[in-house]
């Protein structure tokens, strides 16, 4: 067991080398200019780039979509940036060495209209992402101890961002404040217009993390076959904050592989495999912990990975042959997915140190199938799933003596944070487009679901909550999910919209078991315990929207939206009484939230209408939104979660022929400051900080230096403004003002890219 403690120490960071690949890669862009050197009179696009994907505008779309040119263009190198320029939307992150030293940093999630963590779904070509866990070490189930950032936003080919109450007639994620879906490369996206194979390369670096980023692609059609072959590198460090001396420091590095297989020589069938691995690494110095009793702070190593096997069926029969359905999609799924830290911090008031290794581990594994079938004016669409899912949460310390190393009695000491458990989920679904008329479109669905969740071996979590024991039980729990949505055609490309979609969130195993009691430990002075609650109620959500969507006129696009949402049962801590402990929190349905607001984008398309101007074009986005809480002692409050208003600007340039272009973006977000709420009990010892509003200007820009070789470029936050983000520091008090100084953004920063296709 000692053995097993010491197994990771963290090494001392080294000074960081640069990329093995990048000779490798300026060889092959001197190649490919060789090949065309009059890139000046290239009027076409390279075919091995990836196309365009259109963001629809159907009647029963909702994804706001981006595309893999788009998320290039945006400067995206992680999962924060996806939604860099998405109003209403953010990404949380924990900040570097606060709430507690064991759980690690980075994004949690996303925040999607005032909503985050497990109330946004989340999923990789339809598979679920494993939950975020609240920080037993904290007084918010908001405050989260491990997030959900498993991905690589180089395997992407699309992103799909819906806000709001997902529909209840689909399979995949759901989310009461919203979903975000990442789709794969395929070897379509390389191998259209009878290409048969496709080679690239990619060298980029990004200055606000220091990091390089290489990636090599490959497809190939052979036959009946189509392959597809993804690598993608990174290596960077601690994001740099503006004017901040941070002694905190993190080498990491990622590596993810995609890998793909389709065979088309069967008749109606289409057969897949997909191979899908991410792996990461973190080296951390925590040099300023926030608890007086770690002066020196800490050292950590962390590990992140996701691997996925997924195989699949798309059959088309011959037409009418079959009357069930016109096309029918089989997958089957495997995933396992693990977050562990391993921290080595010195207790300066007790005289030993601490050597803690924690982690979260998911199992996943589930069978689906998808219909369509079109009936006169119906568009039927339904489906069924059925996937098992295993977590654990263990806890081992040691402790050694400051003054001789040697191990403290009773130790290593091996504890359950939350109870292991299986949960079975069968979901069913269907969904009716009914064209009613040619312009008008009727859209109900309906989604059931039945979890079946049944707690493991229990020895090493009732070591740590014994009187818990009678607590901790199987459980089931069934539900349905109606959606209703009309949209109706203004003009042959802009629809009106009204909707309903009602969502439902069973709450995890980890806020039904997960706990922390400090009196598990015999030399502990200051007993408290954090726990979870086996009795608590689903959440849910009553959403309504309406507005408009798609090309009001040749050349302006225009989206318009109001939303009201209605939360009931939201979780959070309570305080309770527990083993005769000084301070007990345990999870509870504690509050009903309504959350409302409006958002706004425009597109302007000015070649529309000159000539002159061709290639011109103008955008903007603003989203408002605001929330009130009421507990169940009838108190009122704000909700802190709810971010302030934000609005974009862009202006761009593209030249007609593709060879090059240039956007400035401008992004405003106006000042705000949490206030006392009624979804969260956490006390503070002063006021919350106000996190001033900003506006920064981002200048991105692309230029084809050959049709095999792309130049992508950007600097970030020209003006070089000092800003903080909202969703990430709301919980900071006035009285930590170092933490608030150490979560600035970053100051004026640059990305690079070039992209080979040969």
């Amino acid at each position: 067991m000692i053995a097993a403690i010491k197994r990771r120490a963290p090494a001392p960071i080294p000074a960081r080398p640069l990329p093995k690949n990048l000779t490798i890669a300026i060889q092959l862009a001197l190649a490919a200019l060789a090949i065309n050197p009059a890139h000046a009179e290239d009027n076409a696009r390279s075919e091995g780039s990836l196309p365009q994907i259109s963001v629809t505008a159907d009647k029963t779309s909702r994804a706001t979509s981006l595309n893999a040119e788009d998320l290039q263009r945006n400067g995206t190198t992680d999962m924060a940036s996806v939604i860099r320029y998405q109003p209403l939307v953010s990404a949380p992150s924990a900040l570097s060495g606060a709430a507690n030293l064991w759980d690690g940093s980075g994004t949690s999630g996303y925040n999607i209209r005032g909503v985050e963590g497990n109330r946004i779904g989340l999923d990789v070509d339809g598979i679920e992402l494993p939950s975020a866990v609240p920080l037993p070490d904290s007084l918010k189930a908001t405050g989260v101890g491990i997030g959900r950032d498993y991905i690589d936003p180089e395997l992407f080919r699309k992103v799909d961002i819906i806000s709001g109450t997902t529909s209840s007639g689909e399979n995949g994620a759901t989310g009461l404040g919203g979903r975000v879906s990442f789709q794969t490369k395929s070897p379509d996206d390389y191998l259209s217009g009878g290409k048969t194979s496709y080679l690239g390369a990619k060298l980029g670096y990004t200055s606000a993390d220091q990091a390089w980023a290489e990636a090599l692609t490959t497809a190939q059609k052979m036959g009946d076959w189509k392959l597809l072959a993804l690598y993608s590198n990174r290596d960077g460090a601690l994001t740099q904050s503006k004017d901040v001396s941070d002694g905190n420091r993190d080498n990491w590095h990622s590596d993810a592989i995609l890998l793909k297989a389709f065979y088309e020589g069967l008749a109606h069938h289409k057969l897949g495999v997909t191979l899908d691995f991410y792996d990461r690494t973190d080296n951390r110095i925590l040099d300023g912990a926030t608890y007086s009793a770690y002066p020196a702070g800490a050292t950590q190593y962390s590990t992140t990975r996701r691997h996925r096997l997924q195989v699949e069926d798309e059959y088309t029969p011959a037409a009418g042959s079959i009357a069930a359905f016109d096309k029918l999609r089989i997958q089957a799924f495997y995933q396992d997915s693990k977050k562990e830290d391993y921290t080595i911090a010195a207790n300066s008031t007790n005289s030993y140190t601490r050597r803690i290794d924690t982690y979260l581990a998911t199992t996943s594994a589930g069978l689906s199938a998808d219909a369509s079938k079109r009936m006169g004016a119906h568009d039927l669409f339904y489906g069924l799933s059925l996937s098992t899912l295993d977590e654990q949460r263990p806890w081992t310390e040691a402790r050694y003596t400051n003054a001789t190393g040697a191990l403290v009695s009773g130790y290593p000491y091996t504890k359950d944070r939350m109870a292991p458990t299986r949960t079975n989920k069968l979901v069913a679904y269907v969904r009716d487009e009914w064209h009613l008329t040619p312009r008008a479109t009727l859209t109900p669905g309906l989604r059931a679901e039945y979890w079946h969740t049944q707690p493991g071996d229990l020895r090493n979590y009732l070591s740590n909550v014994g009187s818990a024991a009678s607590e901790i039980k199987s459980d089931h729990t069934a539900f349905l999910a109606p959606s209703l949505r009309f949209a109706y055609a203004l003009a042959p490309t802009y629809d009106f919209f009204a909707q309903y979609s009602r969502g439902v969130r069973v709450a995890t195993a980890a806020e039904k078991t997960g706990t922390y009691d400090s009196s598990t430990y015999a030399s502990s002075a200051f007993l408290y315990a954090i726990l979870g609650n086996p009795d608590l109620k689903n959440e849910t959500s009553d959403a309504f929207e309406l507005g408009t969507k798609g090309e009001l006129i040749d050349g302006l696009t225009l989206n318009t939206s109001l939303f009201y949402t209605r939360y009931k049962n939201f979780i959070d801590y309570q305080t309770t009484t527990y083993s005769g402990t000084a301070l007990a929190y345990r999870l509870q349905n504690i509050a009903n939230v309504d959350i409302y607001g409006a958002e706004v984008s425009a597109q302007l398309d000015l070649g529309t209408y000159a000539a002159a101007l061709r290639g011109y074009s103008l955008g903007s986005s603003v989203g408002v939104s605001a929330g009130r809480s009421r507990n169940d002692a009838g108190a009122s409050g704000s909700v802190n979660s709810v971010g302030p208003a934000k609005g974009t600007l862009r202006a761009a340039y593209d030249d007609a022929a593709g060879r090059y272009g240039a956007s400035l973006i401008m992004t405003a977000v106006k000042s705000k400051r949490a206030s006392a709420d009624d979804v969260s009990v956490s006390s503070t010892s002063g006021a919350y900080v106000n996190v001033p509003g900003y506006a920064l200007f981002d200048l991105s820009t692309y230029w084809k230096l050959s049709t095999n070789v792309t130049l992508h470029a950007g600097i970030y936050n020209l003006t070089d403004r000092k800003y903080w983000d909202y969703a990430t520091v709301r919980g900071l008090t006035t009285s930590q003002s170092v933490l608030f100084q150490r979560a600035a953004q970053p100051g004026r920063n640059a990305a690079i890219t070039l992209n080979i296709d040969l």
